[in-house]
């Protein structure tokens, strides 16, 4: 018999997990099994300690919300005997990841698997979603939660990879090399790089094979996800599913899964699939996504819908990540990257015009500095030529690529012939080099500089490489390096581990979602859309670019930057949302993200949207800032006057303040005085630009309040370090400027785009230190920072994404932080799904359009908005 010891403890572990991982046993059948070699006491003590152990799995960088109806923590990490995630972590090893990024990966996958139904439960049917971002690493997290799922006892993976070849090919390649490869004996893979699932036929019994996984890697469409069914029909007849556990995964699971209906007989092809697969015995399915929009607008209440009920998972932005908050983002320290470079406006006929595809200096220009950046690439390679990419996105239409594969071609040919004949083409060449060399230091991320005369003599040989370019047709030598990729180009994008090169792509749709395209130095991207998914989704200009962080470039019209700017914020917004509802321990039935409306994009397609109301914001739980001042001589008169006159006002009511290391800070002010200082006529002008945070829906949010004495105190801070100069224009408290700075870009005339002005550690100046808070209780008062800006204000040097910000005079600027509210007031302008508060009616019949998508729908299809249209 066993010790009743913490030994005895781990013993009996192991014996269970055993039990349920290498013989498919559910968990009370290896309970009732452990029984007859077990004390009582002795089980309960180590079954006890299991739980212990599972508790541990929440603490990563990451936030996850679970549902009410979720598996109970079932997954307690890793065992020294596993074998498909040791030998995923020390590929990754010999692929030059850093101890730190693999420890997050192994956390963050611990939370995915634990966060999933149980293999070892008799019958299961869980639901959940990862919400990453754009080529930020979600199939290497999901890759590491395969390895673990199969340690764990699930028999059979389905990975639903997206809608295209490519995409499906790309996840098949990568699987292969981190998991078939790695475990030749016991991976069974149906499907193949080239091959696409079929039918499976005779391939039933490798599914309860003890020691075997099995893997299937599927393209979402209608015909081949009919074949798998067929093929798991087969299966479940024959009893062969009864001990095989499915691990399914979406990836890109907001495109062509969801359906808004509830009703089955109307719902898209795709989607009657995928719910008819998670009916099998004993299934988790989770999704993968960076653009969650059309996932959290699905009915959550119908039980066949694909709604995350079980749990929602927002993964860390991983350090070396370059995304939409590095690259168009509000951070005032973050050390940002200047590679967007504007279109002019007098391009765009040229682009998208009635004459369009023509050359234009901006193509030309990208062109140019893209085989700089490929030798580049190859001189730090020691010669040797990396797969280095070029994409070419303006529009969405088939004949446009073609078209524009003659006016890229032309424009390589000129320089290559120019190179060989023209010395002037070295002084043009040496200008672009030296202007973007200077704008983005190699020596800022560590990476080798060569001087352009090195760089210069090895162009000829990165043209080379492109292969034959001097075709009459896009298709004509299937090894040219120019490539047209859509579903109407014989020769497309194909990356060979046994040729690597520079490539230049062109395409629209099928290059816009999931790809991840090798080496992406340059991108033109001249073309738009109103939705906010597809838009983020188009830009496979973000990830991770080790070793050429300093090369990348993004050439596009700036209206189409100031919609990325925006995506910026909502993107931060959506985390800080699930941040918010992770710390209030709801579950993912009781809350609807609310996601903020733009006045000429549209969050989600229309269909998806039928689960939706348009709400008008109650500032609950909101911390709004300015993140957009004015520079004019009024606006910054009133904001002075405004203050002046509040803490005048203040002080006449007798008031005492508090003096802190943050600044001076007055308690319990009257909600009137903050009403006046809002006050639409005379008070603080708020910048239109601010959103829904504006003068007069902001004093009715404050009306409201106090009409129904929710709030009738504020606390006020006025911010002041003491190491910088005072701001005399303010009376009766001292407050001493801070620093921040505008945006480089945001060309709004006197409208100065901030982006965040706000200084974390005032969050909570007027409360008590609690380090799990994140945010105000119903019954706290609301708190006002109100800043002096230094009007000479100057960015740190790190930091090229902003510039100085010049303004008239010192500015003042505000942060409000208010409390949770116990009603909902209408005052915004968001979206959210409906709630268990209003359960709506059963959705309209889906747009035919989405009732299939294939390979390549949408190419063809000019229904999609370009910029041409948003003018």
């Amino acid at each position: 018999m066993v010790d009743n010891n913490f030994e005895a403890f781990e013993n009996i572990i192991e014996m269970l997990r055993d039990l349920m991982e290498q013989q498919a046993k559910t968990f009370d059948q290896a309970v009732s099994q452990l029984r007859r070699i077990c004390l009582p006491e002795q089980l309960k003590g180590a079954l006890d300690h299991f739980e212990k152990m599972q508790a541990e799995f929440d603490k990563t960088d990451g936030v996850v919300i679970r549902g009410l109806g979720a598996a109970k923590p079932w997954y307690p990490g890793p065992r020294p005997n596993h074998v498909f995630w040791p030998r995923l972590r020390s590929h990754l090893e010999q692929n030059k990841w850093s101890p730190s990024d693999l420890d997050e990966l192994d956390k963050a996958s611990n939370v995915v698997l634990a966060s999933c139904q149980s293999p070892w439960q008799a019958t299961s049917s869980g639901r959940g979603l990862v919400i990453g971002y754009v080529q930020s690493g979600k199939t290497t997290n999901f890759t590491a939660v395969i390895a673990k799922a199969a340690d764990a006892g699930f028999r059979l993976v389905i990975v639903m990879s997206g809608i295209t070849k490519s995409l499906r090919n790309q996840t098949q390649k990568r699987l292969n090399e981190q998991l078939k490869d790695l475990s030749s004996n016991s991976w069974i893979f149906l499907t193949e790089q080239d091959k696409d699932f079929d039918k499976g036929i005779g391939m039933g019994p490798v599914l309860y094979h003890p020691a075997l996984r099995t893997c299937i890697v599927v393209k979402k469409n209608k015909s081949r996800l009919q074949r798998l069914n067929k093929f798991l029909d087969a299966a479940e007849k024959a009893g062969q599913l009864e001990n095989c556990p499915i691990l399914i995964i979406d990836d890109e699971g907001d495109q062509a899964s969801l359906s808004p209906n509830c009703d089955q007989e109307k719902a898209t092809k795709i989607n009657v699939e995928i719910v008819k697969m998670l009916k099998r015995p004993r299934v988790s399915y989770v999704a993968y996504t960076a653009t969650p929009f059309a996932n959290v607008f699905v009915n959550p209440h119908y039980e066949e819908n694909l709604y995350p009920r079980d749990f929602i998972y927002s993964l860390a932005e991983s350090k070396g990540y370059f995304g939409a908050r590095v690259m168009f983002g509000t951070d005032q320290e973050g050390e940002g990257i200047d590679v967007t470079r504007t279109i002019p406006v007098d391009e765009m006929p040229n682009f998208l015009g009635t004459g369009a595809p023509a050359q234009t200096q901006s193509l030309e220009s990208s062109i140019r500095w893209f085989l700089i950046a490929a030798t580049i690439r190859r001189l730090r390679n020691s010669g040797k030529q990396p797969h280095t990419t070029m994409l070419i996105n303006a529009s969405e239409r088939i004949q446009y690529h073609f078209d524009l594969w003659f006016v890229v071609r032309d424009i390589v040919t000129t320089i290559r012939d120019r190179i060989k004949t023209d010395p002037t083409i070295r002084l043009e060449l040496e200008e672009l080099w030296r202007k973007e060399t200077d704008l983005v230091h190699a020596s800022d991320f560590k990476n080798v500089h060569f001087q352009f005369e090195k760089v210069f003599n090895e162009i000829l040989a990165t043209i080379e490489l492109l292969g034959p370019i001097d075709g009459k047709h896009h298709d004509e030598h299937p090894n040219c390096g120019i490539v047209v990729d859509n579903y109407a180009a014989e020769v497309r994008l194909a990356y060979s581990d046994s040729a690597l090169r520079p490539i230049i792509v062109i395409g629209g749709n099928t290059l816009s979602r999931g790809l991840t395209l090798e080496g992406l130095v340059c991108s033109v991207f001249a073309r738009s859309t109103k939705l906010y998914d597809t838009l983020l989704q188009m830009a496979r200009w973000f990830g991770f670019r080790r070793g050429y962080e300093d090369l990348p470039r993004v050439y596009m019209f700036n209206e189409v930057r100031l919609r990325f700017e925006f995506l910026a914020r909502i993107e931060m917004e959506i985390r800080e949302e699930i941040l918010r509802y992770a710390a209030t321990g709801l579950s993912p039935l009781d809350f609807g993200v609310r996601i903020r409306l733009h006045p000429l994009m549209q969050i989600t397609r229309a269909a998806m949207l039928g689960g939706a109301r348009r709400i008008k914001f109650d500032f609950s739980a909101t911390q709004p800032q300015t993140t957009f001042l004015e520079n004019t001589s009024l606006a910054i008169s009133r904001a002075i006057e405004a203050t002046n006159s509040l803490i005048s006002s203040i002080n006449a009511a007798g008031a005492k303040p508090e003096t802190t290391s943050l600044g001076t800070l007055f308690r319990n002010v009257d909600a009137s005085l903050v009403r006046k200082f809002f006050d639409p006529k005379s008070g603080y002008l708020l910048s239109e630009s601010n959103e829904y945070f504006n003068n007069e829906p902001l004093c009715k949010y404050i009306d409201v309040k106090t009409s129904k004495g929710e709030i009738q105190k504020w606390n006020i801070l006025f911010k002041s370090l003491r190491n910088s100069r005072e701001c005399t224009a303010i009376k009766g408290v001292k407050m001493n400027v801070i620093t921040r700075t505008r945006l480089k870009n945001a060309n709004n005339g006197p409208t100065f785009s901030m982006g965040a002005i706000n200084d974390p550690n005032d969050k909570f100046v007027d409360l008590a230190t609690d380090p799990m808070r994140v945010e105000r209780g119903y019954d706290e008062p609301p708190l006002m920072v109100i800043y002096a800006i230094d009007k000479n204000s100057k960015p740190n040097a790190k930091n090229i994404n902003r510039q100085a910000l010049g303004a008239l005079d010192d500015m003042i600027g505000l942060w409000l932080l208010l409390p949770m509210s116990n009603s909902t007031d209408d005052l915004g302008e968001f979206a959210v799904v409906h709630g268990p508060w209003d359960i709506p009616a059963v959705g309209e019949p889906d747009d035919p359009n989405d009732e299939e998508i294939v390979d390549g729908e949408g190419d063809a299809n000019p229904a999609v908005p370009n910029l041409a249209g948003s003018h």
